[in-house]
């Protein structure tokens, strides 16, 4: 999945209001193609400039914390 795939996947999940678990699902498969993981967060962060919605935003933030590794250690997506 390349960058701009990862940003379009992401960002129409959260305009549908898919579920976390849906979101993180994205987030793995950015990674399992070889994305990184400051890759995977300044992509988020550059969507987080761009979401007016508070709800949507909460629900980015979240993936956030999965990026970032700031989640339960059995959840971490990179290590």
């Amino acid at each position: 999945m390349t960058n701009i795939e990862f940003k379009d996947n992401i960002y129409t999940a959260l305009q549908s209001y898919i579920s976390l678990e849906v979101l993180v699902k994205i987030l793995w498969s950015f990674k399992e193609s070889g994305g990184e993981q400051a890759e995977a967060y300044s992509i988020l962060e550059e969507i987080r400039e761009e979401i007016t919605e508070e709800p949507l935003e909460d629900r980015l933030l979240e993936v956030m914390d999965f990026a970032s590794g700031f989640c339960p250690i059995d959840k971490r997506i990179w290590q």
